[in-house]
């Protein structure tokens, strides 16, 4: 099912003229563009919303899956800095996505409520089914870890979160161009996203 719907939006993508979605305002790429994938709002709506029902089905046809022990402990550590990779250019692609957004002119501004618009309202739906969509990517993956170490869970999340700032900090010499935010912005994202997950974890 999931190809299905992966190769029907490819497809969409490559014929575009095929539904014509240009004419609607709301796939105009004045409005909100950020590459060739995200071209405009309603392809980021749409996206976000299928990519968050992608997560949720996952989620639940794992759910009772139980992830394999490796006696090797070279195969289970490399393992797991795979999935710590994942977890952290997750991290970043996500923030270009919401940085992307808000730089975009879209107005998020809830004190001033005659300066929002129906794209704002848009743009809210997409910030809540991507912040939906990260939890629970990340909470199948911090779930993984932790089927593999037999350590605390904060303990992960500490570590997770100081590799990301590690690499902020001596991998990446421009953020803003690499992943569309500055040292800073990024620094505050990282430890924040697994705090959440802290408070949020089951």
């Amino acid at each position: 099912m999931i190809a299905m719907v992966v190769l029907f939006r490819s497809v969409v993508y490559i014929f575009p003229g095929l539904f014509n979605l240009r004419q609607f305002e709301l796939f105009d790429p004045a409005i909100y563009s950020s590459g060739f994938v995200l071209s405009s709002l309603g392809d980021l709506l749409i996206n976000s919303l299928l990519f968050c029902w992608i997560i949720l089905f996952v989620k639940q046809e794992i759910a009772d899956y139980k992830f394999p022990i490796f006696r090797n402990k070279f195969k289970k550590w490399f393992f797991i800095i795979i999935v710590l990779v994942c977890i952290l250019f997750i991290t970043f692609v996500f923030s270009n996505i919401l940085r992307s957004l808000v730089a975009d002119g879209i107005s998020f501004s809830v004190t001033n409520f005659f300066s929002l618009t129906a794209y704002s309202f848009i743009g809210f739906i997409v910030l809540a089914t991507l912040a939906l969509s990260y939890f629970f990517i990340t909470q199948i993956l911090l779930n993984i870890i932790s089927s593999l170490v037999d350590v605390n869970n904060f303990l992960v999340y500490i570590i997770i979160a100081f590799a990301g700032l590690l690499l902020l900090t001596f991998a990446v010499k421009d953020p803003e161009q690499v992943f569309g935010c500055n040292r800073t912005d990024m620094a505050a994202c990282v430890p924040m996203a697994y705090a959440a997950q802290i408070v949020l974890q089951p």
